[in-house]
């Protein structure tokens, strides 16, 4: 069953969230089976949705892709999406002793899965192609949430926060732009 109440903790209380999740025990598998994977289903859903029933206009004709092509625009963007969670799970987990934190794979997921909550919940904006631009307000949540994480999970010295969550976003938006490129060239 889907974790409602971590999603609403850590959206709405990230602070004491994360001390929460520095104290739990919770694994890779679980962590992507019933966290990650439900949200980043309904975002690419959403997106189905969006490029197949509602369509999108490119110079001014209406664009539809079609419900197989939409369906694979959406497993892509599914699969792309917790392939981009783990990339920047590995690179948070190699930079932590470069800020002063410790290394932890399980951690560094948590830290980015967790964090990531905001943007894939935001990817439901993706139904209705002209407001995917919505899509950036929790995204930016996204790296709030991201900041106020790293110093519990990485163990990282709180001064250098910003300066570890620019780099991770930045990393992210560089991941966003392939994974975007990539979908861009299936429709």
């Amino acid at each position: 069953m889907f974790p409602f109440r971590r999603l609403r903790d850590i959206l709405l209380a990230p602070s004491a969230t994360w001390l929460q999740i520095a104290e739990e025990t919770t694994d890779a598998r679980t962590l992507y089976t019933a966290f990650l994977l439900p949200l980043a289903t309904l975002a690419a859903l959403a997106a189905w949705f969006g490029l197949s029933v509602v369509g999108y206009t490119v110079d001014g004709a209406a664009v539809h892709l079609s419900p197989l092509g939409g369906l694979l625009n959406a497993a892509t963007s599914l699969v792309l999406s917790l392939v981009a969670i783990h990339l920047l799970a590995r690179f948070a987990d190699r930079l932590a002793p470069n800020f002063g934190g410790q290394s932890d794979r399980l951690d560094a997921l948590r830290l980015i899965a967790y964090s990531s909550s905001a943007a894939l919940l935001g990817g439901v904006f993706a139904a209705v192609p002209t407001w995917a631009g919505l899509g950036l307000a929790p995204t930016l949540y996204s790296a709030l949430i991201l900041a106020r994480g790293i110093p519990v999970l990485m163990r990282s010295n709180p001064e250098r926060t910003l300066s570890y969550t620019a780099i991770l976003m930045i990393a992210a938006l560089a991941l966003g732009t392939i994974n975007g490129a990539i979908l861009a060239a299936l429709r």
